[in-house]
């Protein structure tokens, strides 16, 4: 007969802290070993026996304690089994990504490499940049202005004095005008080339090929100048320069136009480098050509 039911109608007392509780049957004290209630040292009394034994000692509950800890055990080591198993899994898991991830960081390298490998060379500056950290650009916008009449008679002293200043005061509201042309974007003026009865170049007139000429002979040194007022003068930010283009083929100087305004240096050198210009005689008046040179800050 099972110890359960050859005990089942047994009351029991155990003691606990010195004192005695009860009574309770069989089934109670089995509840209270697997709820940690009592252990197998706790004094138990049965009401048959009225003698005090250890938990442990009493064959009704002796037995129950030894299923309960084999019990016990097993489901420990159940549990260490599947946390083993749990942890193979994630180390196999995470082993498998590690392909992916290579794959990912070798993907990312040959990007950046074929990215620097293939990235366009940064635009050259045309050899315009110097040890002052400036750059200097040259704007192919030649301005051409009419800057006098083609006379039709020969005037007297006094009339002449007077077409002179008026002249003079003519060129002074031109050079007004390229002064501010030098500081707003404004369309270039019509080229006035008409005939001229009275120039002896016989007839020809001032082409598109003598302005080339003459900007791609002046440009270089102009540029040279200008170089060397912005090493002089961190503030200079370039100008307009103004030739003055004779009927004769002579080049002149007309204005130098700058901010801030140019040194006797960089005066001396601009003069310089329009001297000897010159172009074949044409027909018609003299005109003013504008060549303007910008320094900016290199970056």
């Amino acid at each position: 007969m099972p110890a359960i039911e050859k005990h089942a109608l047994d009351r029991w007392m155990y003691r606990k802290s010195g004192m005695d509780y009860g009574p309770f049957s069989t089934k109670d004290i089995q509840d209270m070993i697997t709820g940690r209630q009592v252990d197998e040292d706790t004094e138990i009394l049965n009401h048959r026996s009225r003698h005090w034994t250890r938990l442990v000692d009493e064959p009704a509950f002796g037995g129950f304690i030894t299923q309960m800890r084999t019990k016990e055990t097993e489901h420990k080591r159940q549990q260490q089994l599947e946390d083993s198993v749990m942890r193979v899994q994630r180390s196999m898991s995470s082993h498998k990504r590690i392909p992916y991830a290579l794959a990912a960081i070798l993907l990312v390298a040959v990007g950046a490499g074929l990215y620097f490998f293939l990235q366009p060379p940064a635009p050259v500056s045309g050899g315009l940049t110097f040890d002052v950290f400036k750059v200097l650009s040259f704007e192919r916008l030649p301005l051409i202005r009419k800057t006098m009449a083609s006379p039709a008679t020969k005037p007297v002293a006094k009339a002449t004095r007077k077409k002179k200043s008026s002249k003079s005061a003519r060129n002074r509201n031109q050079w007004g005008n390229g002064a501010r042309a030098a500081q707003v974007n404004t369309p270039a003026p019509q080229v006035d080339l008409s005939f001229d009865a009275e120039d002896p170049s016989g007839g020809r007139e001032l082409t598109r090929g003598d302005l080339d000429s003459i900007q791609k002979r002046a440009s270089p040194r102009l540029i040279r100048c200008f170089r060397t007022e912005a090493s002089a003068d961190a503030a200079f930010r370039g100008g307009v320069v103004t030739l003055y283009i004779l009927t004769s083929g002579r080049v002149a100087l007309s204005r130098l136009n700058t901010r801030p305004a140019p040194s006797p240096t960089l005066a001396a050198c601009v003069r310089g480098a329009v001297k000897g210009l010159r172009v074949p005689a044409f027909a018609g008046a003299n005109q003013v050509m504008e060549i303007p040179l910008h320094v900016a800050a290199a970056r």
